[in-house]
């Protein structure tokens, strides 16, 4: 639904994020083995994109 547009605007390069790793995500839900590892792992990547100052939504800086 993001990379559709359905949901808003999102900026491109969240959205090229998201589908650089989706295979993993993906593999993640299913298998619901979200361990330690793995959530800090999440932590780390959603930290490092929240930090990276080209992120904007709407035109407005996160």
């Amino acid at each position: 639904m993001i990379c559709g547009g359905e949901c808003g605007a999102f900026n491109p390069l969240l959205i090229e994020c998201l589908t650089d790793i989706s295979g993993f995500l993906e593999k993640e839900l299913q298998t619901n083995t979200s361990g330690i590892k793995n959530k800090l792992e999440i932590q780390k990547v959603t930290d490092e994109l929240l930090s990276n100052n080209d992120l904007s939504v709407s035109g407005q800086m996160l």
